[in-house]
Parts: structure tokens; C-alpha cells; sequence
């Protein structure tokens, strides 16, 4: 028999952590999530609240500038993925053995990463806001890196990634779009004045992306 505090918390406080740890970022992390900031920061406080009673630590560093996470953040962050994907097994591995198969195959599993904004893709945002779509597809999202581990585990389908540097040679790669990055310059700089600026011409400034 497997008793369970009711002091612990739920699971839908963990996937609201998991944003905010990849985002760093609350106003991010809501979007990501669909759902208002003040009810994610509400979920991660929650569990900051307990964390912080029952392990005396401390994952999120915050102030008005910036979020950051603590070593223990870093660890609880990896700890969680893992749970959320051993979870997310099982519960499918459930579904695979009592729910008919024929209708298993019919369900495409689809990954996307949040770096795209696929709204600047044509069809593809349509196709996500379809309701053929939403019925029959299931769409997840995570970092590029973590989708094409899941692709080759076969926990999905189909994943929609950011530019990869190495083509990985075991897995059909097709583009579907491209996004141009904006780069804003000071009026002085040298290259302020050209249409399109690489890389090398800012070696000479910090940059800050913003996704």
C-alpha cells in the first residue's frame, strides 16, 4: 500500500515550475502555458512555500530585472523532467493496454518548441488552431534538444525544432520555415546602416536575445 502525504503537491504545480525553469521568465511561462500569470506564480509559489519547509532550500532567485534558479532549482528542475516523463510512460502505457489499438494509432503525437513563433509559419498555426487538429493531435512542448530525444524514444511522433546544427543522421529532418532574427544597433555602430548584419560584425558588443 503506497501512502501519500497530503501535504505534498500536485502535479500540476511541476509542469508550472518546468516553464518558469526553461523561461526564466513568469510572463514567458504563463504564455506558455495558457493560462494568467497570477495563477502560475500562485502554483510556483506554492511550491516554493513547501520546498522550502520540508528541504529548507530555495529554487528561484528573483528581482525586478531578472529570474534565475539556485543549484537546488538546477536539480529539482532535472529531478522533475524526469518524474514528468516516467509519468506521462505510464499513463500512456495505461491507455496503450486498455484503450483499443486502432485508436492509439490514430493519435499523432507532436512535439513543438517554444523558441518558434509559429504563427509567423503559414498553414502551421492554422493547423494547431484547427479543431480536426486539437481532437485528434497531441501537442507538446519543450526545448529542441529534449524533442529530438523524445522523436528517437518514440514517445513522439512528429517535433517541430529550432535550426540544428548537427543533422542527426537517424531521423527524417525536413524544413517547414524560416524566422529572420532582428538585431536593433546603436545609430553609431558600423554596421547600423546594412540591410542584413552577420554575426561577426557584433563580435565587438554583448548581446542579449530576446525569444
Amino acid at each position: 500500500m503506497l501512502l501519500l502525504s497530503k501535504h505534498f503537491p500536485s502535479t500540476r504545480t511541476l509542469p508550472c515550475f518546468l516553464a518558469v525553469a526553461q523561461e526564466l521568465n513568469f510572463r514567458s511561462a504563463a504564455q506558455l502555458l495558457n493560462m494568467s500569470q497570477p495563477t502560475l506564480s500562485r502554483q510556483v509559489k506554492d511550491l516554493e512555500d513547501f520546498l522550502r519547509i520540508f528541504a529548507n532550500a530555495t529554487e528561484i532567485n528573483r528581482d525586478t530585472r531578472q529570474v534565475s534558479l539556485t543549484p537546488a532549482g538546477e536539480a529539482f528542475k532535472n529531478e522533475t523532467y524526469t518524474f514528468l516523463i516516467v509519468l506521462d510512460a505510464a499513463v500512456l502505457g495505461v491507455i496503450r493496454q486498455f484503450q483499443d489499438a486502432q485508436e492509439i494509432d490514430e493519435v499523432v503525437r507532436i512535439g513543438v518548441t517554444s523558441v518558434i513563433n509559429c504563427s509567423l509559419i503559414p498553414g502551421l498555426d492554422d493547423l494547431f488552431n484547427c479543431p480536426d487538429f486539437a481532437s485528434g493531435g497531441r501537442l507538446e512542448r519543450d526545448l529542441s534538444k529534449n524533442l529530438i530525444e523524445r522523436v528517437r524514444r518514440g514517445e513522439l511522433d512528429v517535433a517541430i525544432v529550432g535550426n540544428i546544427v548537427a543533422q542527426p543522421s537517424d531521423l527524417s529532418v525536413e524544413s517547414v520555415g524560416c524566422e529572420e532574427m532582428i538585431v536593433m544597433l546603436p545609430e553609431r555602430h558600423p554596421a547600423a546602416r546594412n540591410k542584413r548584419v552577420a554575426l561577426n560584425e557584433l563580435c565587438d558588443m554583448p548581446l542579449w536575445f530576446s525569444i
